[in-house]
């Protein structure tokens, strides 16, 4: 299964969870999904997610939760009634979770595959940037908006500016949020130098940094939230903190170092598959 934000050109619309593209069919297929067809791959359908990959929600904030679109309506964590599934790649991570397909294909920007895959108790997996096609991706950069930004550099030369290109952010300013970790750098490879670390491990709810960067991100289950613990609410009331919600273990790494990244995730993940850590009764 694949979430519905790549295009396709069988009898699966490509909507991005947007009803006004309910019967909308591509005139080409994303790259990754040539591939996995090439290898064999069969597609048994599209999953649900976070309508415009969630952009829908950064204009009604706290109106629309997590999950829901207007061609799938609203799906919901399955380990608690009224659960946040967190993500706009939810239904990706319950089909996982649900056990309907082994794997699934979907998407990262900011918490995208990450969260959701904690709720689920699933496997989430980024790679480093660029190490997939992005090509045929719904939520690709607007073509217009990029054009007109190169024209206008353009106009800057013309006008005697030297363009510096390619600039990196290396610090957090006062526009961006205090990460609860006391994360500084945006540079996370630097970051593991200076520690002399192969792998940064950090609590799931951390900013990584990894889709700023680059860098791979896997998030390995851990424990659920114990008996007793309080309830944290979202918007339609669904519970995102609670008994029995699931969290998780974020392992990231140096660009282009994903085996290192994977392999210190499934050492965490052998080890520790067991007990409390699968025990959700």
């Amino acid at each position: 299964m694949v979430k519905d934000v790549f295009l396709t050109t069988d009898n699966m619309p490509s909507t991005a969870g947007c009803s006004g593209l309910r019967n909308a069919t591509p005139s080409f297929e994303a790259t990754v999904i040539k591939k996995l067809r090439e290898k064999g791959a069969v597609l048994s359908g599209e999953t649900n997610l976070s309508q415009w990959n969630n952009y829908r929600n950064y204009h009604a904030p706290g109106n629309t939760p997590s999950g829901w679109s207007s061609v799938g309506s609203e799906g919901k964590g399955i380990f608690v009634a009224e659960q946040d599934p967190r993500g706009c790649s939810s239904g990706s991570a319950v089909a996982v979770a649900l056990g309907l397909v082994p794997v699934e294909l979907a998407t990262e920007t900011q918490g995208s595959n990450a969260a959701p895959a904690c709720s689920a108790e699933v496997v989430g997996l980024k790679p480093t940037s660029s190490v997939t096609s992005r090509h045929g991706h719904m939520m690709e950069a607007d073509e217009h908006a990029m054009e007109k930004f190169e024209e206008a550099l353009l106009v800057m030369v013309s006008l005697g500016a030297v363009i510096v290109d390619d600039v990196k952010s290396s610090e957090w300013d006062h526009n961006f949020c205090m990460n609860p970790d006391w994360v500084h750098s945006f540079g996370v490879g630097l970051r593991a130098n200076r520690e002399k670390c192969d792998v940064i491990a950090a609590r799931w709810w951390t900013d990584t940094t990894a889709p700023v960067s680059g860098s791979p991100q896997v998030s390995v289950p851990s424990p659920a939230y114990p008996k007793g613990q309080a309830v944290e609410r979202v918007a339609r009331d669904l519970i995102t903190i609670g008994p029995n919600v699931l969290t998780s273990i974020m392992f990231v790494g140096r660009r282009w170092d994903d085996y290192m990244v994977i392999a210190a995730a499934h050492s965490f993940e052998k080890a520790t598959q067991t007990g409390e850590f699968s025990d959700h009764s």
